[in-house]
């Protein structure tokens, strides 16, 4: 075997390999309790050149996947693809076989998986866009919603229940709720002035508002909140300006947008209700798509005030300003990863639109794709170890995902039309 293998890791309490089924008894295990789970004395087993292991668990992992009672944690480990179920593969991880002992929950049958991760986009799959949600490592993407004029711009809901989308079936162009099934389709806000971009309230269990961008009061547009049924419509930073990138701060005790009230594009920061609202960035240059860190503590942004766009970070009171890229390109749409140790953004630096990733201070900046197709919004998977994006590289957009280093590249859309952008259940 090589230095670089394939991991594969389930729950089973029987394991069907090719016309082999490897029964649990004969795996002879050895358990004890701790941090409220099960662990497994290694034991291998050779089955057609594979290795099936069951490694113990560290308490990362347990917390992450709280495991089945009375089954085995199964790691398949070898240097070609090899599947234990038809279809049933939801996470992949090209690394080394030492660092496969260290993590062994990276791949895992769908039908095992307790921490099941899926993806919305809009395509053009059926002749006009239309919702779509992709459980990763199944059989395809399900069409949630079907109208001949266009649904779009699908985001989650913090407890992963509902979709908000932006839909034209009705005119003006509408914010409308629905489950993550596409059931109980619920019209939001359906007024002159339009809405798009939006943004749910951070906060679990029960996210109740969704900010969006809309020109119902003024021919700018303005940032308003509104709660999902529909009630307590608010404008919240009244103004002759144009107000846009709405974030809730993860808390749910703030608001960060991109505000040229002053004269040129700043980040600003207000209360829920509008109110306080300060400038954070108060510089000529253009300052642009502000993103909170998972952990509340600061906004990234982007900014040409060196000459070309780059990627700051600052305190989320605008204090402590670092400038994290220093390139003659064009670095954008910054990302936090979930646990705010590192920044996923798109950057022209080496040619053509690709996905970089990098530390939270800047360094270790890294070309994930590498293509010289167009790549462009990054999404982080929510356990962070997967980054979804769309990519034109078969010639039309299609969504990939890839592992936080680059491998494991899968094209998850395959069509001939138009699927974007990505957007992870929470």
């Amino acid at each position: 075997m090589g230095d670089r293998a394939i991991v594969y890791a389930t729950w089973v309490s029987e394991i069907p390999v090719g016309n082999l089924s490897l029964k649990r008894k004969a795996l002879k295990r050895k358990t004890e309790e701790r941090w409220g789970v099960m662990r497994l004395r290694a034991k291998r087993v050779c089955v057609r050149r594979a290795r099936v292991t069951c490694f113990p668990l560290c308490a990362q992992t347990a917390l992450r996947f709280p495991h089945p009672v009375d089954h085995w944690l199964v790691i398949v480990v070898q240097n070609r693809p090899f599947q234990l179920e038809p279809e049933a593969i939801v996470r992949q991880a090209i690394l080394t076989e030492a660092q496969a002992s260290h993590f062994p929950l990276l791949l895992c049958p769908a039908s095992h998986l307790t921490a099941v991760m899926h993806i919305a986009f809009q395509s053009e799959w059926n002749g006009s866009p239309n919702i779509y949600v992709l459980r990763i490592g199944g059989t395809g993407p399900t069409q949630v919603t079907d109208i001949p004029a266009a649904d779009m711009q699908p985001t989650w809901s913090a407890t992963s229940q509902q979709l908000a989308f932006i839909s034209i079936r009705e005119e003006p162009v509408a914010l409308y709720v629905m489950n993550a099934d596409g059931t109980d389709v619920t019209s939001v806000f359906n007024a002159a002035g339009n809405a798009t971009a939006p943004h749910w309230l951070s906060r679990p269990p029960a996210p109740k508002r969704i900010a969006f961008t809309s020109q119902l009061d003024s021919r700018f547009p303005d940032i308003y909140a509104i709660n999902i049924n529909g009630s307590n419509l608010v404008n919240l930073p009244r103004s002759l300006a144009t107000d846009t990138q709405a974030a809730w701060s993860p808390d749910g005790t703030a608001i960060v947008f991109s505000s040229n009230r002053d004269g040129n594009d700043d980040i600003f920061v207000m209360q829920p209700d509008g109110s306080e609202v300060v400038n954070l960035t108060n510089d000529p240059a253009i300052n642009l798509h502000p993103a909170w860190s998972p952990d509340g503590t600061r906004i990234a942004f982007v900014s040409d005030r060196e000459g070309s766009f780059d990627i700051f970070v600052m305190n989320i009171d605008g204090t402590d300003l670092v400038r994290l890229t220093d390139s003659a390109a064009a670095d954008v749409f910054p990302t936090w990863s979930p646990d705010s140790t590192r920044i996923a953004f798109r950057s022209d630096r080496d040619g053509a639109n690709d996905i970089f990733v990098m530390n939270a201070d800047g360094s270790a900046i890294t070309n994930l794709t590498n293509h010289p197709a167009n790549d462009d919004q990054p999404a982080w998977s929510p356990d962070g170890w997967h980054i979804a994006f769309q990519s034109q590289r078969e010639g039309n957009l299609d969504v990939y995902v890839m592992l936080v280093d680059g491998s494991g590249l899968t094209r998850v859309t395959a069509n001939d039309v138009d699927d974007r952008p990505p957007d992870w259940q929470r």
